[in-house]
């Protein structure tokens, strides 16, 4: 960076189990650099920096960071804030522009998904716009796997692991029950994508074991085949246990789990895709069944993460940090996977502008037709990023986790940023 400054961080769309592993990086790396003289946080996404709500995490120390690298969730509070275009959105610009100024900000940092890229890259081109010197900077998070230019995401591996531990498991309880719960329909997350639905193959170690029947939302759907492959499933299994990715859709683009509702950013809240086949298969077959929604527990379960995702995300929190004070603007941190014999990725990067609102499917050549299979590669591919287990402290049985004290934020306020209208305080426990 030209000049010593401020480093504001965020977080933004739906957690993961490591998103704070990426924040801790980010914390951990910046008070190595003279030239950063306070890590930010800003409350709920880009709404904290609009608002001006700050948590003062420069004095975290080495037990606290550990405790909230540990921890699932959004420690900071994340948000599905869009930055519009237009007036308001210009507004809105201006204003977070405004904070940067007061807070001598040479640094902003915002893990999240394809539309937080979409908020960083209009950050990044109203900076330019206004000749601002300031850092933007994206780090990747989402468990559905679907941004552009990296290898993978982080919080994938995690909730891949934790969705095919759930069908082992389930599958297990499930096929002991045929006789009298015949199928069984687990929901996993993933608009448009099938990546964590997928990821379910890996619960298969012989032909008869769950998953018998994997639905993703880049094959189109069809009501009829589905009925005709779970009635041979049943057949051959004496039972018919499903993985269907929440996005699934039919040829003329009928979302099968779409409600009336619909989010910020214009897109329908899915979640009914499994109570709806499940219905559909009581009704047209005669059988019973049941539905699973793994839904926040596939995104949270912090318990069992990837030993090998909670270490990647952080390593990106510290390489967006590095790449700052480098002096690149406008950009995303990547994993890029070294080709070859074992598994080994590195930090990259990638223009914004080739990220934001850009979504990664699973390639074609890893598709198969027969809702049976999932291409070997895909395997391959998945199978190192949902290895080792994180060592999560306990207390009483339970997971011992961190959190935010919001209690007295009125009392301890940054002392450089004093005022009783600057929104800045410390609370971090």
């Amino acid at each position: 960076m030209a000049q010593s400054g401020t480093c504001i961080v965020a977080q933004s769309g739906g957690p993961t189990a490591v998103i704070n592993s990426s924040l801790c990086g980010v914390v951990d790396e910046a008070r190595h650099h003279s030239c950063i003289n306070r890590v930010f946080g800003a409350l709920n996404g880009i709404e904290g920096v609009i608002s001006e709500r700050f948590v003062d995490l420069s004095a975290m120390d080495g037990e606290l960071l550990r405790r909230v690298r540990n921890t699932p969730g959004a420690i900071l509070g994340g948000c599905r804030h869009m930055i519009g275009e237009g007036g308001e959105g210009e507004k809105e610009l201006e204003r977070v522009l405004e904070v940067f100024a007061k807070h001598r900000v040479r640094c902003f940092i915002y893990i999240g998904g394809n539309d937080s890229m979409d908020t960083a890259l209009k950050v990044h081109r109203a900076c330019l716009a206004q000749g601002r010197d300031v850092s933007v900077i994206g780090v990747p998070k989402t468990v559905d796997n679907d941004l552009a230019e990296t290898d993978h995401s982080p919080g994938f591996g995690s909730a891949a692991k934790y969705v095919a531990t759930s069908v082992l498991e389930a599958g297990i309880h499930a096929s002991g029950m045929f006789s009298a719960e015949n199928v069984v329909i687990v929901e996993t997350v993933g608009r448009n994508t099938g990546w964590l639905a997928a990821a379910s193959v890996l619960a298969k170690r012989n032909d008869g074991d769950p998953p018998h029947l994997i639905y993703l939302p880049e094959v189109p759907f069809s009501f009829d085949g589905f009925l005709e492959d779970v009635s041979l499933a049943v057949k051959r299994y004496k039972g018919a246990f499903v993985v269907v990715g929440e996005g699934i859709r039919t040829r003329t683009g009928e979302m099968v789990g779409a409600t009336s509702l619909r989010d910020p950013f214009g897109h329908p809240h899915l979640g009914e895709a499994a109570s709806n086949l499940a219905r559909l298969v009581r009704q047209e077959l005669g059988l019973t069944a049941r539905f699973i929604k793994l839904d926040l527990c596939q995104q949270s379960a912090m318990h069992f993460a990837s030993l090998t995702d909670w270490e990647e995300a952080y390593s990106l929190g510290k390489a967006a940090v590095r790449n700052a004070i480098e002096g690149l603007k406008g950009a995303m941190v990547t994993l890029v996977r070294k080709p070859g014999y074992g598994y080994e990725c590195s930090a990259g990067h990638a223009l914004l502008e080739k990220v934001a609102n850009v979504e990664k499917p699973i390639p074609d050549i890893w598709l198969t037709r027969e809702a049976r299979r999932v291409h070997p590669d895909l395997v391959e591919y998945v199978l190192p990023l949902i290895q080792g287990e994180v060592a999560i402290p306990m207390k009483g049985g339970l997971p011992d986790y961190g959190s935010l004290q919001n209690t007295q934020k009125t009392e301890r306020r940054c002392r450089e940023c004093a005022g009783a209208d600057s929104g800045c305080y410390s609370g971090v426990s």
